[in-house]
């Protein structure tokens, strides 16, 4: 049996396409196609030796294009362990079937022409991984979020102070590029980042004993331990 499927666009005529079928490519009541280049909605007709006939109308989709990708804290970085969400941002996102970090599949939350909020997946180690959409209309890429390791804390120096806080203290340890927050004993205390490898801050006032100072970066959260002391009494 030989057929020929036309798929015809509003202002032009195709030439139809004309494949004779494989073995099992086709039946008295299904045949299957590849289709041709197109855009927008096109009528489709199936032609055999016994006549024409119109099946409907085949809707074109256009390609995705992304334009950036966020999270909470702004950057396109996270925890390799995952959790979150990211929103992508672009053009003809509407009905994405698969959104993938690297080559781990995300979460779709929602979508919408222009934007996709997913949960984000979590990936075996840390390090940059390209983000590619994929709707009805294509794929699309070019975009990369950067999964970060989760920082760790050596020691805080001088490890002790007094009540009244103020004290300048040193934080050692890994991964504290990207550090969003300082406390003792969840009291936010003022930070500057040095390096990856440490931070100051200053120890914010606080009753006597010791206490936990947490440090939160974009790949996790790290801890230590200061001790406040209470001054000479008078």
């Amino acid at each position: 049996m030989r057929c020929a499927v036309r798929v015809m666009p509003r202002d032009q005529l195709l030439s139809p396409v004309r494949r004779p079928l494989a073995a099992g490519g086709g039946t008295a009541t299904s045949v299957t196609v590849r289709t041709p280049a197109g855009s927008g909605p096109v009528p489709v007709t199936v032609t055999t030796p016994g006549g024409t006939a119109v099946f409907g109308t085949f809707y074109y989709l256009p390609a995705p294009l992304l334009t950036a990708i966020t999270t909470d804290a702004g950057s396109a970085m996270g925890p390799y362990t995952g959790g979150g969400t990211a929103v992508i941002t672009g053009t003809n996102l509407a009905g994405a079937t698969s959104v993938r970090f690297g080559s781990r599949t995300a979460t779709i939350e929602s979508a919408t022409d222009t934007t996709v909020t997913v949960t984000i997946p979590a990936v075996p180690s840390f390090g940059p991984v390209p983000v590619t959409v994929i709707t009805h209309g294509g794929s699309a890429g070019g975009l990369t979020f950067v999964y970060l390791d989760t920082p760790t804390l050596t020691g805080a120096s001088p490890a002790s102070g007094p009540t009244g806080g103020g004290t300048d203290i040193t934080l050692t340890g890994d991964h504290l590029a990207t550090t969003q927050e300082v406390t003792f004993d969840n009291a936010p205390a003022p930070f500057t980042v040095i390096s990856d490898q440490m931070i100051n801050a200053t120890a914010p006032p606080h009753p006597a004993g010791d206490v936990t100072i947490t440090v939160t970066t974009l790949g996790g959260s790290a801890r230590s331990t200061y001790t406040y002391l209470d001054g000479p009494a008078v």
